[in-house]
């Protein structure tokens, strides 16, 4: 044993463990600050609809109670910050699906959060680039919580977006509930998934979204510091 630890000590030192985000020493994946920056926001003080933050009780912003702009309530797992946005990059370049399952167990906490009936099965919304990461937390969250997934479409981008929307709808069963995963659509691609999928009478859809649509790009230390 004693041997043992003093290879990993060795270890340690000629290759630090540190933290995937901020770079600290840290024997962890994440250190506690970044993990406490990546804590989902509390429903509870978000819009009922379009998770703005609220300054009131109020269930609705006015917003949501004229006119909604998105057809179905739609909440977000990140909020914008540069630890989020350094985040978002680690889950596009990372194949191994280790940041996937950690982003997977957060998106199931979220939803518990939420209060949201359990769906019938969940879809994500296919986005250039960012496919791959979102199939692997789609699946890890699928599987945590015991339900389908629907069909993985490949890979390939180039004018594809309709034609898995359509067979996402294909899939669908009439009055089955669907919980949408999307990376950080802008509300028009929702919009659009939303309409391609109301004619395939689905009972309800709720769309989760990991990020803002704009989310800071870049993160160092000095950042988080001064937040």
């Amino acid at each position: 044993m004693l041997t043992s630890r003093i290879f990993n000590d060795w270890l340690d030192f000629l290759f630090p463990p540190i933290c995937a985000i901020c770079r600290e020493r840290e024997r962890n994946l994440l250190c506690s600050e970044c993990q406490e920056w990546l804590a989902p926001p509390d429903p509870s003080v978000r819009c009922r609809h379009c998770f703005v933050e609220m300054e009131s009780a109020a269930p609705l912003c006015r917003q949501c109670v004229a006119s909604p702009l998105l057809g179905a309530p739609r909440a977000l797992l990140f909020d914008p910050s540069p630890v989020a946005g350094a985040w978002r990059s680690l889950l596009l370049q990372e194949d191994d699906g280790a940041f996937a399952e950690i982003a997977a167990s957060l998106l199931v906490l979220q939803w518990g959060r939420l209060g949201w009936p359990l769906p019938d099965r969940i879809a994500i919304v296919p986005a250039k680039g960012k496919t791959r990461s979102l199939r692997f937390i789609g699946e890890s969250a699928a599987a945590m919580l015991g339900i389908r997934l629907s069909p993985e479409f490949g890979l390939r981008w180039a004018g594809l977006l309709d034609w898995r929307i359509r067979r996402i709808k294909d899939d669908l069963l009439e009055n089955e509930s669907l919980l949408l995963i999307d990376f950080e659509g802008p509300l028009q691609t929702l919009s659009q998934a939303l309409s391609a999928l109301w004619p395939a009478y689905p009972k309800e859809v709720r769309i989760l979204s990991l990020f803002a649509e704009k989310s800071p790009e870049r993160y160092d230390t000095n950042q988080r510091r001064a937040l």
